[in-house]
């Protein structure tokens, strides 16, 4: 585990408390490419709502693997998640969505639940942290068919208004975390620059609540804009998609 945010050491230190124990609600995504090896292609966490377990991550992540499955290489070994897929580009929506039906394989899994949510209003300055796991620092071990990925965390403000503007994001839907590679701050109090961000789209952000201390689940990470922000889909958009899934699948179940 790598933890990286900005220069306020003091509240560095709080929130690394405080988020430590949410590093394991997010899992590496992966494909078997066209060589058949394991291939990490973004992040995933698994919500709960209305009773029944979701894989989300990103949109473009998720097409990638309606083609070879949705896949977790793990210490443990391999999981693979069964379900009915759908998919959400509309606009600055990036949210691809897998009912899960059935998990093969090793391992278990932590769940966000609702109580874990937040739907609250996201103010300019909020403190917000993106996790995932950044494809540059992920090693495959072909002779025992394993990937091996490391979870970082950036800790960062949320974007103001000119910033959503900029990129035509809707604040009610979308979430947007300023983004400064460089200069970042390890929790050794080192000095170094983040590693791209590629593969963390589909990870979890988290909205810190100083006054109650408490961290909730506020969105998912899915679009980088280069020495500006991160940007993703906030978690009331999420349930939004999740409720349109649930009536679908009841449409299919039910046919008048």
């Amino acid at each position: 585990m790598i933890v990286s945010g900005n220069k306020d050491l003091n509240l560095f230190k709080i929130l690394n408390q405080l988020s430590a124990g949410y590093l394991r609600y997010n899992y590496p995504l992966s494909i078997l490419n066209e060589k058949n090896e394991p291939e990490q292609i973004g992040t995933f966490v698994i919500l709960s709502v209305g009773g029944e377990n979701y894989l989300v991550t990103a949109a473009h992540a998720a097409k990638d693997c309606l083609k070879s499955g949705f896949l977790c290489f793990h210490n443990d070994g391999t999981t693979y998640f069964q379900g009915t897929a759908y998919l959400d580009e509309a606009d600055t929506i990036d949210i691809g969505i897998l009912k899960i039906d059935k998990i093969i394989g090793a391992g278990s899994f932590n769940i966000i639940r609702e109580d874990m949510i937040f739907d609250g209003i996201i103010s300019p300055d909020d403190v917000c942290s993106i996790m995932g796991f950044p494809a540059t620092k992920t090693r495959l071990d072909r002779r025992n068919y394993l990937i091996s990925s490391k979870n970082y965390v950036y800790y960062g403000l949320c974007c103001d208004h000119e910033i959503y503007l900029k990129n035509m994001l809707n604040e009610k839907d979308n979430i947007a975390v300023e983004f400064i590679q460089k200069e970042c701050v390890s929790h050794e109090n080192i000095q170094f620059t983040f590693p791209s961000p590629n593969g963390m789209s589909g990870g979890s952000i988290w909205y810190y609540d100083m006054e109650k201390n408490k961290v909730f689940f506020a969105g998912i990470a899915t679009t980088h804009k280069k020495n500006e922000c991160i940007y993703g889909t906030r978690t009331p958009r999420i349930k939004s998609e999740i409720n349109k899934f649930q009536e679908i699948i009841r449409s299919r179940t039910n046919p008048q």
